[in-house]
């Protein structure tokens, strides 16, 4: 028997499985029945889908062969909501691999995501252990390109950054973050991602590291047109800060403001060598960032590699 049942608009997964399912019915909503655990990757392929309340899982079953995202987002659709899901990524996920909650694929437009739990455990990372073992878990990968992801809205999502397996002598763990946007165009004056609203965030440090050696981070972005970043709270090692994914041109327009940050680094907008082109790279244009009124623990660096902070009003 198949483990999805479809009413008119109303698609249910109704027993746990790893088997994929693949969306290709505009307006359709994906849910789950009480009690399931979904293993397998729900496909987005048409427009104005909703996954709504599934409990997804990344583990050793499913990592084994390589990179599991438990939801992939076709770059042809729009409307895609994911909302009051639940992801875990386990400690027996392959750490050799990257692994997702969401992925976004370059050209989607109007992404919500809302009032989801990301449940990531730590993993290791190269010192110390295989270099092969440096892959960061993301709840939300934002994968862009020359067809640019346009219009994402990222609300009242929370990041628990869960225990993991012993980090090798002398080494960090590798990141576990709640957002990654990488718009992965290098073209000056292009952007694979515009338009991100990160408003009402929260990330949980539950690691059992000191937050410089966790690698927790809530959103890292690169080479995006138009972020806002506004009353989220961090724990962990950075609030906010650039990607180093190789490739990227930098970022412009971002606007940091009413966030709380108990991180060992607030915010990170600094240069970076590109690890494909040995190039040294500006992660914002001209290096500026508009700062509003945000918050600092008291063992927090506020800020880290801007050249120019302005604030809201322009000065």
């Amino acid at each position: 028997n198949s483990p999805f049942t479809k009413t008119g608009k109303t698609w249910t997964i109704n027993k746990t499985t790893s088997e994929n399912l693949t969306v290709d019915e505009e307006g359709v909503t994906v849910t789950a029945a009480k009690d399931v655990v979904y293993t397998g990757t729900i496909t987005v392929k048409a427009k104005n889908v909703t996954v709504d309340g599934v409990h997804f899982l990344t583990d050793a079953s499913n990592t084994a062969g390589g990179p599991h995202d438990n939801i992939s987002v076709d770059g042809k659709t729009s409307g895609a909501k994911v909302m009051k899901c639940t992801f875990d990524i386990s400690k027996d996920a392959n750490v050799k691999k990257q692994h997702n909650g969401v992925r976004v694929n370059p050209g989607a437009k109007n992404i919500t995501f809302d009032t989801n739990f990301f449940n990531i455990a730590t993993h290791s990372n190269a010192k110390g252990a295989s270099s092969d073992d440096k892959w960061s878990w993301c709840g939300i990968n934002l994968v862009g390109g020359a067809n640019a992801i346009d219009n994402v809205k990222v609300i009242n999502n929370t990041l628990n950054a869960q225990p993991g397996n012993p980090v090798p002598e002398g080494g960090t763990a590798s990141s576990t973050i709640l957002l990654v946007g990488n718009g992965n165009v290098g073209t000056e004056g292009s952007y694979g991602i515009k338009n991100l609203a990160f408003e009402g965030n929260h990330v949980y440090d539950h690691s059992g590291l000191a937050s410089d050696k966790s690698r927790i981070n809530g959103a890292l972005i690169t080479n995006v047109d138009g972020a806002a970043i506004t009353k989220n709270d961090f724990e962990g090692r950075t609030g906010i800060s650039h990607s180093i994914w190789p490739g990227q041109g930098p970022s412009v327009n971002v606007t940091v403001e009413g966030n709380t940050f108990n991180t060992t680094v607030g915010i990170s907008f600094g240069s970076y060598t590109d690890t494909k082109t040995h190039e040294v790279k500006n992660s914002i244009k001209d290096g500026v960032v508009t700062l509003g009124a945000n918050n600092f623990g008291a063992n927090t660096k506020p800020v880290s590699g801007i050249i120019k902070a302005t604030t809201a009003n322009g000065k």
